[in-house]
């Protein structure tokens, strides 16, 4: 990179980024994340969302991070199906908005 000025400040904001990343869980202090979560993961399940405040791509992409969290949940163990990985995310949702708030 040729300017030093610029790749400090995006290393800055990546490192903000990151520390940030879990502030607050597991409690969540906007009412529409479990609301969000709980719909990307219908759109899995081949349903349209019918949700309208967002568009279908936000949802598709939220769908998309966390089809990445569940391979990666089966490559080291942790779920062995979808429905078991549903139950995980019913059980203890926190951990999931960790994974969401990477896509955004």
């Amino acid at each position: 990179m040729r300017d030093p000025v610029l790749l400090a400040v995006l290393l800055l904001a990546a490192g903000l980024r990151l520390i940030g990343l879990g502030h607050g869980l597991p409690f969540v202090y906007n009412p529409y994340e479990a609301n969000i979560m709980a719909r990307a993961l219908s759109v899995a399940r081949g349903f349209d969302p019918e949700y309208y405040l967002y568009p279908s791509f936000f949802f598709s992409s939220v769908l998309g991070v966390l089809g990445a969290f569940f391979v990666f949940g089966r490559f080291v163990g942790g779920s062995r199906s979808f429905g078991a990985f549903w139950t995980r995310f019913l059980e203890a949702p926190p951990n999931f908005y960790a994974a969401d708030a990477s896509s955004v």
